[in-house]
């Protein structure tokens, strides 16, 4: 930081590289009163810029009217302004419409329904081996078939989904039947889905079932939305 120290009348301001330098009293007024008048100047011209930019942006939701896709369970999109009522460009969600995080999460909790059922099935090692095989397999048939077609794509997983669904609630009626033990639920998923601790294998295989509900309705709606020639970030992701 800059010290200031007065010699036989003049101003000298001490530099960390330079040592002292002696500096015209004249010069600093008109420095200071310059840095003034260009600080005032900025604070006042996001003031003078908001006008505009609210008048272009009521005339982008003008001509944008009748052309969004309806959202998913009424969630309608937010804009992100700044402290002067501009709008903030730089948001991932706005970019995105939430999308990324929303399938990231979905990815997410279809691997914590493999890893519970690791830890009540107890697989063989090529009972596992199997498991990745069809994994790989599935991963690379679905990477091509999103490249060609999204909406295909969406509207397979939410047909998958929809037989998860009922593959769940078979489980749920022979474990309520005896077919299948009740068995107490593993810590992975009381942990995971925040269960008590007492639960067992129908709370588990409940909370799973419903799960896969909220991702076969999702890719049902990500798949509608390329249906009417949009991409996904032009309508907000269910979070």
């Amino acid at each position: 930081m800059n010290s200031r120290r007065s010699f036989t009348g003049e101003s000298m301001i001490q530099s960390p590289v330079f040592g002292f330098r002696p500096v015209d009293p004249a010069v600093m007024v008109r420095d200071e009163d310059f840095t003034w008048r260009r600080m005032m100047c900025s604070a006042a011209e996001p003031a003078a810029k908001a006008p505009a930019v609210k008048q272009a942006e009521e005339g982008e939701k003008k001509k944008e009217g009748g052309g969004e896709v309806a959202s998913y369970w009424g969630i309608s999109r937010s804009k992100i302004t700044r402290e002067d009522g501009t709008e903030w460009p730089w948001n991932c969600f706005m970019q995105s419409g939430g999308w990324i995080k929303a399938l990231l999460e979905e990815a997410e909790n279809e691997r914590m329904h493999l890893m519970t059922m690791v830890e009540l099935v107890k697989p063989k090692w090529y009972e596992r081996l199997l498991v990745l095989t069809v994994q790989g397999v599935f991963f690379n048939a679905f990477f091509v078939i999103y490249i060609l077609s999204p909406k295909l794509a969406h509207r397979i997983v939410g047909y998958l989904e929809e037989e998860a669904i009922h593959s769940y609630t078979e489980f749920l009626k022979d474990i309520e039947s005896g077919a299948i033990e009740n068995v107490p639920a593993p810590a992975i998923a009381i942990d995971y889905w925040r269960l008590p601790k007492d639960s067992t294998l129908k709370e588990v295989i409940t909370v799973i079932r419903a799960d896969e509900a909220h991702h076969r309705d999702v890719n049902h709606f990500a798949s509608d939305i390329h249906f009417q020639g949009k991409e996904l970030r032009e309508a907000p992701a269910p979070v």
